[in-house]
């Protein structure tokens, strides 16, 4: 009896701990038909190139607010941000209208153009192609 009840909890947790993990995946490819869609009127993910919005290229892992040649055009909240950006920053920013309180950027997430999993993907096509701090 106890061996069953042991392996019932067991199992239980690993599906506990196993379902954020499969939610958390993203399908780069999906991604890049959201990025082409949703991001790349203003975000590009190449090195030293600037669109609307600041380069994408190696963001996960950055210093929010440091992108150099964008730097003057960061709003005050992104100047005064002290947090790198990860994989939860990002959804939350891309999602949360009040993530990041000044924030200019229009989060598609919050307003119904985004999908949870659409944001998922669109993180890895980006960490995909040179999203990804060096």
């Amino acid at each position: 009896m106890l061996r069953a009840f042991v392996t019932a909890a067991a199992l239980a947790t690993s599906a506990l701990v196993a379902a954020p993990a499969a939610h958390a995946e993203g399908d780069a490819e999906a991604g890049k038909r959201v990025y082409q869609r949703q991001c790349l009127r203003c975000h590009v993910i190449q090195e030293g190139q600037q669109r609307i919005g600041p380069s994408l290229y190696g963001v996960v892992g950055r210093e929010a607010g440091s992108v150099d040649g964008y730097l003057p055009r960061y709003s005050q909240a992104l100047k005064d941000a002290t947090f790198k950006w990860d994989e939860e920053k990002i959804t939350h920013y891309i999602t949360e209208k009040d993530f990041l309180d000044g924030n200019r950027m229009w989060q598609l997430g919050y307003r119904g153009g985004l999908s949870e999993q659409d944001v998922q993907d669109v993180i890895a096509y980006i960490k995909a192609n040179g999203g990804m701090a060096e």
